[in-house]
Protein backbone atom coordinates (compact mmCIF):
# COMPACT_ATOMS: atom_id res chain seq x y z
CA UNK A 1 0.00 0.00 0.00
CA UNK A 2 3.12 2.68 -1.18
CA UNK A 3 1.99 5.15 -2.68
CA UNK A 4 3.92 6.46 -5.48
CA UNK A 5 6.81 8.64 -4.87
CA UNK A 6 7.58 11.90 -7.28
CA UNK A 7 10.49 13.49 -7.33
CA UNK A 8 9.45 17.17 -7.32
CA UNK A 9 9.76 19.26 -10.07
CA UNK A 10 12.81 21.29 -9.90
CA UNK A 11 12.30 24.78 -8.97
CA UNK A 12 11.04 27.27 -11.52
CA UNK A 13 9.96 24.52 -13.69
CA UNK A 14 6.08 24.64 -13.28
CA UNK A 15 4.29 24.14 -16.61
CA UNK A 16 7.26 25.03 -18.08
CA UNK A 17 7.07 29.26 -16.87
CA UNK A 18 10.10 30.13 -14.82
CA UNK A 19 9.63 30.78 -10.46
CA UNK A 20 12.48 31.61 -9.99
CA UNK A 21 12.85 35.85 -10.07
CA UNK A 22 15.66 36.97 -11.47
CA UNK A 23 17.82 39.92 -9.65
CA UNK A 24 15.69 42.86 -8.99
CA UNK A 25 12.54 40.69 -10.04
CA UNK A 26 9.68 40.70 -7.49
CA UNK A 27 7.72 37.66 -7.87
CA UNK A 28 4.32 37.45 -9.17
CA UNK A 29 1.04 36.06 -7.23
CA UNK A 30 1.54 32.98 -9.35
CA UNK A 31 5.33 32.28 -8.77
CA UNK A 32 4.40 32.66 -5.01
CA UNK A 33 1.29 30.27 -4.86
CA UNK A 34 3.50 28.18 -6.91
CA UNK A 35 6.09 27.96 -4.67
CA UNK A 36 4.24 27.49 -1.84
CA UNK A 37 2.70 24.77 -3.56
CA UNK A 38 6.17 23.31 -4.02
CA UNK A 39 6.75 23.64 -0.27
CA UNK A 40 3.29 22.11 0.75
CA UNK A 41 3.78 18.91 -2.23
CA UNK A 42 7.59 18.20 -0.31
CA UNK A 43 5.81 18.66 2.80
CA UNK A 44 3.08 16.30 1.98
CA UNK A 45 5.62 13.88 0.47
CA UNK A 46 7.15 13.85 3.55
CA UNK A 47 4.30 13.62 5.68
CA UNK A 48 3.24 9.81 3.39
CA UNK A 49 6.33 8.71 3.81
CA UNK A 50 5.74 9.15 7.76
CA UNK A 51 2.78 7.28 7.26
CA UNK A 52 4.07 4.73 5.00
CA UNK A 53 6.73 4.11 7.85
CA UNK A 54 3.70 4.22 10.83
CA UNK A 55 2.21 1.50 8.53
CA UNK A 56 4.88 -0.45 7.98
CA UNK A 57 5.56 -0.21 11.94
CA UNK A 58 2.15 -1.13 12.84
CA UNK A 59 1.90 -3.91 10.34
CA UNK A 60 5.43 -5.26 12.25
CA UNK A 61 3.39 -4.68 15.71
CA UNK A 62 0.27 -6.88 14.21
CA UNK A 63 2.59 -9.61 12.78
CA UNK A 64 4.48 -9.66 16.36
CA UNK A 65 0.93 -9.84 18.04
CA UNK A 66 -0.34 -12.74 15.86
CA UNK A 67 2.88 -14.69 16.87
CA UNK A 68 2.87 -14.01 20.42
CA UNK A 69 -1.07 -14.91 20.56
CA UNK A 70 0.30 -17.89 18.96
CA UNK A 71 2.55 -18.35 21.56
CA UNK A 72 0.66 -17.77 24.29
CA UNK A 73 -2.00 -20.76 22.77
CA UNK A 74 -0.20 -23.08 22.12
CA UNK A 75 1.82 -22.83 25.56
CA UNK A 76 -1.98 -22.15 26.95
CA UNK A 77 -2.61 -25.92 25.50
CA UNK A 78 0.42 -27.44 26.90
CA UNK A 79 -0.33 -26.31 30.21
CA UNK A 80 -4.14 -27.45 29.92
CA UNK A 81 -2.77 -30.82 28.63
CA UNK A 82 -0.54 -31.03 31.88
CA UNK A 83 -3.37 -30.34 34.16
CA UNK A 84 -5.59 -32.88 32.61
CA UNK A 85 -2.56 -35.09 32.96
CA UNK A 86 -2.11 -34.31 36.45
CA UNK A 87 -5.82 -34.42 37.57
CA UNK A 88 -6.08 -37.74 36.20
CA UNK A 89 -2.61 -39.26 37.85
CA UNK A 90 -4.77 -37.68 40.73
CA UNK A 91 -7.81 -39.89 40.49
CA UNK A 92 -5.50 -42.29 39.72
CA UNK A 93 -3.75 -42.46 42.54
CA UNK A 94 -7.07 -41.38 45.02
CA UNK A 95 -8.29 -44.39 43.62
CA UNK A 96 -4.88 -46.32 44.41
CA UNK A 97 -4.92 -44.99 47.96
CA UNK A 98 -8.67 -45.68 48.43
CA UNK A 99 -8.00 -49.42 47.20
CA UNK A 100 -5.35 -49.38 50.22
CA UNK A 101 -7.32 -48.08 52.83
CA UNK A 102 -9.94 -51.03 52.01
CA UNK A 103 -7.21 -53.13 52.08
CA UNK A 104 -6.04 -52.00 55.56
CA UNK A 105 -9.42 -51.98 56.80
CA UNK A 106 -9.61 -55.67 55.95
CA UNK A 107 -6.63 -56.53 57.14
CA UNK A 108 -7.34 -54.95 60.54
CA UNK A 109 -10.38 -57.24 60.58
CA UNK A 110 -8.49 -59.89 59.86
CA UNK A 111 -6.32 -59.84 62.19
CA UNK A 112 -9.12 -58.78 64.98
CA UNK A 113 -10.39 -62.44 63.74
CA UNK A 114 -7.23 -64.26 63.45
CA UNK A 115 -6.52 -62.55 67.61
CA UNK A 116 -10.51 -63.95 68.23
CA UNK A 117 -9.19 -67.48 67.26
CA UNK A 118 -5.95 -67.35 69.34
CA UNK A 119 -7.90 -66.33 72.44
CA UNK A 120 -10.23 -69.13 72.19
CA UNK A 121 -7.79 -71.65 71.18
CA UNK A 122 -5.65 -70.92 74.08
CA UNK A 123 -9.18 -70.79 76.11
CA UNK A 124 -9.71 -74.78 74.42
CA UNK A 125 -5.69 -75.13 75.06
CA UNK A 126 -6.59 -74.29 78.70
CA UNK A 127 -9.35 -76.10 79.39
CA UNK A 128 -7.79 -79.58 77.46
CA UNK A 129 -5.00 -79.08 79.69
CA UNK A 130 -7.36 -78.76 83.00
CA UNK A 131 -9.25 -81.94 81.38
CA UNK A 132 -5.88 -83.65 80.88
CA UNK A 133 -5.19 -82.75 84.55
CA UNK A 134 -8.74 -83.72 85.48
CA UNK A 135 -8.67 -87.09 83.44
CA UNK A 136 -4.58 -87.97 85.00
CA UNK A 137 -6.12 -87.42 88.22
CA UNK A 138 -8.80 -89.53 87.79
CA UNK A 139 -6.65 -92.17 86.32
CA UNK A 140 -4.19 -92.39 89.20
CA UNK A 141 -7.07 -92.31 90.98
CA UNK A 142 -8.77 -95.16 89.58
CA UNK A 143 -5.33 -96.93 89.01
CA UNK A 144 -4.47 -96.24 93.17
CA UNK A 145 -8.27 -97.95 93.71
CA UNK A 146 -7.79 -100.89 91.47
CA UNK A 147 -4.08 -101.66 93.21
Amino acid sequence: MSTPKSEPDEVGSISGISNSPKDGDVPTENERLGAKIKVFASSLQIKNLEVEKLKGDLQQARAQHVVEIYHAKTTNEKLEEELQQLKNQNEKNKQAMMKLVHAVKEQRETLKFVRKEKEMMQRETLHLKDREKTNEELLKGEQERVK
